[in-house]
Formats: C-alpha cells, sequence, structure tokens
C-alpha cells in the first residue's frame, strides 16, 4: 500500500520503502520507480529474514537503517529524508510503515 502527500519538491517524490528481503526485490523497485520516485530504503537488519541483497541498497537510492531505535528515533531518521509517501510490500511490515508514516505525518491506512 502506497500513500502520496502531495508536496512543491521540484526534484522527484521521494518514496520510503520498508525494507523486507523476501517480498523487496530491490532492482524491481528500482526499475519501476526510475524516474518517477526516489527510494528511500528503510532497513532495519534485525528481521529474521535479513539477507545479503541490502548490499545492493545504496546502489539504488537512500539507505536509512532503523536498526535497534525506538520508533520516535527512526521516525526522526527517516524525516529527515522528506518521504513524499510510503511503501511496504510485505504484510509482516506494514505496521511498522504505519506507525512510521502516522510519526512523521504521512498518509497512511493503520
Amino acid at each position: 500500500m502506497c500513500w502520496w502527500r502531495v508536496t512543491s519538491h521540484s526534484d522527484l517524490p521521494r518514496l520510503g520503502v520498508v525494507f523486507e528481503p523476501i517480498s523487496t526485490a530491490p532492482m524491481r523497485i528500482s526499475a519501476a520507480g526510475a524516474d518517477v520516485w526516489h527510494t528511500l530504503w528503510i532497513v532495519d537488519r534485525s528481521i529474521s529474514t535479513f539477507d545479503n541483497s541490502a548490499r545492493l541498497l545504496p546502489r539504488l537510492g537512500t539507505v536509512v537503517d532503523i536498526t535497534g531505535l525506538p520508533l520516535a528515533e527512526a521516525a526522526r531518521r527517516v524525516a529527515e529524508h522528506s518521504p513524499d509517501g510510503m511503501l511496504a510490500l510485505a504484510e509482516s511490515e506494514l505496521p511498522l510503515a504505519a506507525r512510521l508514516a502516522a510519526e512523521i505525518g504521512l498518509r497512511f491506512p493503520s
């Protein structure tokens, strides 16, 4: 699910993607967003399915590592990059995406 905030940015919108290695194919997300959005990869290395695919992420966008951070601090780090929208492709990551979006003022299903 993805919700966009209307902005006056002259550059590409920034899409926060809560990264979950099994459900998210970084190359497919990157290809889909080429010239449409800039990807902010939100990563938590402590999730059980985390694998080596995350090494590719810095080449495909901006990585925001929220591993081990409380929600407020994680949201602050994500907000530093001014995301215009939030996306979670794994059902297991929807609650985190919703909490982060709420903390930084983005619309997202609860």
